[in-house]
Formats: C-alpha cells, sequence, structure tokens
C-alpha cells in the first residue's frame, strides 16, 4: 500500500513555512521500504532551498517500524481502526480510516506523532515537536499524483 510515488505537501506551523515535492518507498528487500522524499522548502523568513530526508520502515507482521539512516528506530506504528469505527468495516486495504501515534525523543525535543490513513487513500503525518527552544507543528499531506 505505501509502495510507489506520493506527492507531499508539508505545512510548518505556525506560520514557519512550506515544503511540497515527491515522495518515494521503494522496495530494498523483504518486507523493507526505503523512503526519500525530495522538497523545496519555503521559510516564513524567504529562504527558500532543495532538501530531502531518506527513512527506512520494516514491514512487520503488526507494525511498521520507521528507522533513521543510522538504523535506530524513530517510531513504531501500529494502526487502528479510527476510534468509533467498527473493525469489520476497516477491514482491506482501502476500507475505513486507520490511525496510528507514536512518540520518540530526539535529544532534548519530543515528537509526537499521529499517522492516519484515510479511505482515499490520502496519509497524513501531524507531528507536534516539544523542547527547550522548539513549539512547533509539522502536518505532511501525501496523496497519490
Amino acid at each position: 500500500m505505501l509502495a510507489g510515488t506520493w506527492i507531499l505537501t508539508r505545512a510548518l506551523e505556525p506560520d514557519l513555512g512550506t515544503a511540497t515535492g515527491i515522495a518515494r518507498f521503494t522496495e530494498a528487500g523483504p518486507g523493507r521500504l526505503h523512503y526519500r522524499e525530495d522538497v523545496e522548502l519555503r521559510l516564513a523568513t524567504g529562504h527558500v532551498g532543495e532538501a530531502y530526508r531518506e527513512y527506512e520502515y520494516l514491514l512487520e507482521e503488526d507494525r511498521i517500524r520507521v528507522l533513521l539512516a543510522d538504523g535506530t528506530t524513530m517510531h513504531v506504528l501500529v494502526f487502528q481502526p479510527e476510534e468509533g469505527q467498527s473493525t469489520a468495516s476497516a477491514q482491506g486495504h482501502a476500507a475505513g480510516v486507520w490511525t496510528a501515534a507514536d512518540v520518540h525523543d530526539c535529544r532534548a525535543d519530543q515528537y509526537r506523532g499521529t499517522y492516519r490513513m484515510d479511505a482515499r487513500g490520502v496519509l497524513t503525518v501531524d507531528m507536534k515537536v516539544d523542547g527547550p527552544a522548539k513549539d512547533y507543528r509539522i502536518v505532511t499531506e501525501y496523496g497519490r499524483p
């Protein structure tokens, strides 16, 4: 379901900037996807530039493990039918709405993420970042071209 090319739009809130571009999930072995995004980043400061990120996604039996480039686990995602939705209506790849949440610490900062895949196949990642010098949200929407 994740493999392939996605169009991404990202908002850095409140009013810090945006990013738009392409994300690709490519097969990298059994149960493994390589993720790379290439975006144009536009910051509220006026800076415009190209940026990229890369991760590995391990597709385990009941979860997805998202790894940083050094192999460190960043997120462990266990998708469930959205609250209030019956399990029966959420069977299959496209039916229903599925969500997962995870928290990870990065030095003194904490990243609280919610992942939501809707019935249309649009994935939204809402990441709240808090730390000694950080207080913002990163909201990314992925859709198929």
